[in-house]
């Protein structure tokens, strides 16, 4: 037999088995979807419904087709249904954490470690994130795939690049705005690939941000702005834009005022900064809690473990990362926005502490002066509304998505008890929180990559 026959052969033997297996894959797609869609009936529960309401004693959420379908404490069963008793414990909308970059942490990248990120905000309780800042195509497939029930994880929201000026801060992950007359071209191109929003970058002067707003209101996407030290600064609040990617270094009274008038939201990301402010702020086991030291692969667990411990035994090391006034000055700074009736929108722009940032990032809300029922809207129904997807997901009401967590505690007496997962559904379907643990099978050990 000659070569060319064996590689008839060889190539008939494949399509015959990749034919085969795909059979497999949309036989077993079918079933998963048949199972996707069972009524599921979750009774006696504590229900937070992320509205910022009162608990709902003795509740109950009747779930069909992967939405909530009836939610209250007198809900009428069908007999087909899954019942599920969940003791009293609280139900509540799952959470999302509205400033994240999947595979951008500054200089470093790490284009192949999605899933265990991915994994990792799941098993968090986090069903819905936003990347603010990152590769367009990548996040776009990623995107796709989890729609598509190819990949496992959150629902992906994202600006894909930083629209910054001349000479842009990140050239990795920026497109560059020379002037105000690109900001069409610009909009549109990220309309067209799914964008949920427009990333303005502080380099950018006042009438490229304002051109980029004009574009993304004819095209209905909010633009976002990271303007670095001018973050509250009036001259970009009165441009239009939708939201400040951080909470701003202060607000005077003028500037809330303008806040109010413009609409202005604020993406609050006070755990952002590494593990020099966790183990400050945290305690130096904050690194051993199940969030961080079940889904981190162990090359990034041990490399962030010698700055915990470094942390620890150098104050030097410690001012040069983090500075204690500055803190206190943001909380300051949150506490006045939150009072003045500004939208706060929990996000982390963490890219070490993927899931569990979040709910640090609410124990500092809380600390910040909010209650915590107040904290959890910053993470569900406020971070809907900046995406604009308040009719889909956000709380727990009918005919909105089946995003729930079951807590093992009382969330809105104790914001820590958030971390108390005892189950999540995603879109109506119960997610096996154990198979999202990091497994080195599944994922590349290859740490991020720095770019100088």
């Amino acid at each position: 037999m000659n070569i060319l026959t064996k590689t008839s052969e060889s190539l008939l033997y494949r399509s015959i088995t990749k034919f085969t297996f795909g059979i497999f894959l949309l036989f077993s797609a079918f079933i998963s979807n048949a199972n996707a869609f069972e009524d599921i009936a979750i009774v006696n529960a504590r229900i937070i419904d992320g509205n910022g309401g009162p608990v709902i004693e003795n509740g109950m959420v009747l779930i069909s087709e992967g939405k909530i379908k009836a939610i209250g404490t007198s809900v009428s069963i069908p007999t087909k249904a899954k019942i599920i008793d969940v003791e009293g414990k609280t139900v509540m909308p799952a959470l999302a954490d509205m400033h994240t970059h999947l595979a951008w942490g500054g200089e470093d990248f790490d284009l192949l470690g999605y899933q265990w990120k991915l994994n990792a905000y799941l098993y968090a309780g986090v069903t819905n994130v936003f990347d603010l800042g990152g590769v367009l195509p990548q996040l776009k497939q990623i995107q796709t795939g989890i729609k598509n029930g190819e990949i496992i994880g959150p629902n992906i929201h994202y600006v894909g690049p930083l629209i910054d000026s001349v000479d842009p801060a990140w050239p990795e992950v920026s497109r560059s705005m020379v002037s105000e007359a690109q900001a069409p071209g610009l909009v549109s191109y990220l309309k067209r690939n799914g964008a949920s929003a427009v990333k303005a970058y502080a380099k950018l002067n006042r009438a490229q941000v304002l051109a980029l707003v004009r574009e993304g209101k004819r095209v209905e996407l909010p633009v976002i702005l990271d303007g670095w030290a001018l973050n509250g600064a009036f001259h970009n609040i009165t441009t239009g834009i939708t939201a400040f990617a951080h909470t701003p270094r202060e607000v005077s009274a003028n500037t809330l005022s303008l806040m109010q008038r413009f609409k202005t939201q604020v993406i609050t990301t006070r755990s952002v900064g590494g593990a020099v402010p966790h183990t400050v702020l945290r305690g130096e086991a904050f690194m051993e809690n199940e969030f961080i030291k079940n889904t981190m692969p162990p090359w990034l667990f041990n490399k962030i473990q010698q700055d915990v411990q470094k942390a620890q035994a150098d104050q030097e090391y410690v001012n040069n990362n983090f500075s204690r006034d500055f803190h206190k000055k943001l909380q300051t700074t949150i506490k006045e926005m939150h009072d003045a009736g500004i939208p706060l929108i929990a996000g982390t722009d963490d890219t070490t502490f993927y899931g569990d940032a979040l709910h640090f990032e609410l124990e500092l809300l809380v600390d910040a002066g909010l209650t915590p029922l107040q904290a959890i809207t910053t993470a569900t129904m406020n971070a809907a509304a900046l995406v604009q997807q308040s009719d889909i997901w956000g709380t727990l009401e009918k005919g909105k998505r089946a995003d729930i967590l079951v807590i093992d505690g009382k969330p809105e007496q104790n914001i820590k008890h958030t971390r108390n997962i005892t189950m999540l559904i995603k879109h109506g379907q119960i997610i096996d929180r154990s198979a999202l643990l990091y497994n080195p099978k599944e994922h590349p050990n290859t740490s991020s990559i720095k770019v100088n």
